[in-house]
């Protein structure tokens, strides 16, 4: 494999994993608030919610930053 076929192949794994990252971040961060406006409401590990919104945006960053980054 020559230098250009690996950082091709790099670049695609690096876009494949941010779009993924953005994926699951994104239904992370949906899934979280939407189940705020549930009727089980009470049942739900509240302090728990914060901490999955955090990860979810984090994720969403990542996944941005791996998508709009340029391989050297």
């Amino acid at each position: 494999m020559s230098k250009e076929e690996k950082s091709l192949a790099f670049l695609a794994a690096e876009r494949f994993f941010g779009l993924l990252s953005l994926i699951i971040g994104s239904l992370t961060v949906y899934f979280t608030l939407t189940s705020i406006n549930s009727e089980d409401f009470e049942q739900l590990p509240i302090p728990f919610f914060h901490l999955f919104t955090a990860i979810g945006i984090a994720l969403i960053i990542l996944g941005i930053i791996l998508i709009i980054a340029k391989i050297e």
